[in-house]
């Protein structure tokens, strides 16, 4: 799944605000995590066993890992599996997008708005990638 534009006329990173120090940083990671797990709890009924939520430059990077319920787990091992996983859960993202929730709790903790995101999963491996890129830099 390419970079998707989620906000017409922004330029990522141009202006400079506010860098979180690393405290601030490290509360806004925490929340985000936090958030994501809930969110996938509620939308997919299953919520990451491990997530790694990073702070870079103007990008917010979202690790998650042992994801998949158990018939996603089931479904992975018949052949076409892992795609239609991967579908289905690139589907699912696209939808939470659109819904505008992830993207204003976003904007509210990191005081910036979110512009482009990218969501990678890799059914196989039991892990997904999620980037969010900002129209400022965050730290």
């Amino acid at each position: 799944m390419p970079f998707l534009k989620l906000r017409e006329n922004a330029t990522p990173g141009i202006y400079q605000p506010h860098l979180f120090d690393e405290a601030e940083r490290k509360q806004i990671q925490h929340q985000i995590a936090n958030y994501i797990k809930q969110l996938s709890k509620e939308k997919l009924d299953k919520g990451p066993e491990a997530m790694r939520v990073t702070m870079a430059d103007d990008m917010v990077i979202i690790k998650s890992e042992h994801y998949l319920t158990r018939m996603e787990q089931f479904i992975i091992q018949n052949p076409h599996g892992v795609e239609t996983v991967r579908s289905a859960r690139s589907d699912a993202i696209a939808g939470v997008v659109r819904d505008g929730d992830v993207l204003d709790f976003l904007e509210k903790v990191t005081q910036a708005k979110p512009i482009y995101t990218l969501y990678e999963s890799y059914p196989e491996d039991d892990y997904c990638i999620w980037v969010f890129m900002f129209d400022r830099r965050l730290v």
